[in-house]
């Protein structure tokens, strides 16, 4: 509130309930009302928040797309039309253009067709701003497209948070960067390259795709160079954060943190250095200087 702007990147998964943990935090942090509200992609485990899919709690709007006191006042900002049907999905477009009249600077699409808005810069008051640095398979400052996208993941946004003092916060979506499939995009290197190319160095990254084997790349890491890492990650099957991830990290990060456990199955030497949380990590920022609380 007062000269800052309140921006929400993501809203976590239908189960547990994302929406209700995270008006929680709002009313803890005194927060009366939403500003921007971001999406980096359509997947169920970071839309689960907007929507009431399955009794869900959506920060935003009832089930009959009422907007609530958190639904933003200045914008929305997402990849405009989904590739994939799904109740959640159609629910959070429906409800979106139902009410974009109500949006004082509008929806903003991100590389639906083209880099056009690649590269929205949003006010986040007191010299900080949120820059939309990757988005529909493009780059800022490039004008094509990434070769082969052709998945969500790769659609994903990345948005950068920039401060005073130097202070940069990358935050990932499930953008990828390696992987065994032949022919997957490479967007974590492409941004890497064009983040170097502006020199800017991270402060705090924010992990790609949940410390996926398709994410956090030695070479990506290199480029960016992150101080601290903080991976997003729940209980899962798809054995998330994998020992790759965690290894490359810790070549370039100390500390690494994790919101949660992760996978069971996900076993390796690299694990006992990683400080997990209960869920929730606070990232306090004044001046460009950050302090990390659990």
């Amino acid at each position: 509130d007062g000269e800052r702007t309140s921006l929400l990147i993501d809203a976590g998964p239908l189960d547990p309930d994302a929406g209700a943990i995270i008006l929680d935090l709002f009313q803890q942090l005194g927060l009366s009302h939403l500003d921007h509200l971001m999406l980096t992609h359509f997947d169920a485990d970071h839309l689960g928040g907007f929507v009431t899919t399955y009794e869900s709690t959506s920060i935003v709007w009832t089930s009959d797309c009422t907007p609530t006191t958190y639904f933003p006042t200045q914008a929305i900002i997402d990849l405009g039309d989904a590739d994939k049907e799904t109740e959640s999905v159609d629910e959070y477009q429906a409800c979106r253009n139902a009410n974009v009249n109500r949006l004082e600077q509008g929806h903003f699409v991100i590389g639906q067709t083209d880099n056009t808005n690649v590269g929205l810069q949003i006010d986040l008051g007191e010299n900080y701003a949120a820059t939309i640095v990757a988005g529909g398979g493009f780059i800022v400052g490039n004008e094509t497209q990434i070769g082969d996208v052709d998945t969500e993941n790769e659609r994903s946004l990345a948005v950068l948070i920039s401060g005073p003092n130097g202070f940069n916060f990358l935050v990932m979506g499930d953008l990828p960067g390696v992987s065994e499939v032949e022919g997957d995009a490479n967007l974590e290197l492409a941004l890497g390259q064009a983040l170097q190319a502006q020199s800017v160095d991270v402060s705090i990254l924010r992990t790609g795709h949940h410390g996926s084997a398709e994410s956090s790349s030695a070479e990506f890491l290199g480029l960016v160079n992150p101080e601290i890492s903080i991976i997003s990650v729940g209980d899962n099957s798809y054995g998330h954060p994998t020992c790759t991830a965690l290894q490359n990290l810790f070549l370039y990060s100390d500390p690494v943190y994790q919101t949660g456990l992760g996978s069971p199955t996900a076993t390796c030497p690299e694990q006992e250095q990683v400080t997990i949380s209960n869920g929730t990590i606070w990232i306090r920022v004044e001046g460009g200087e950050f302090q990390i609380g659990l």
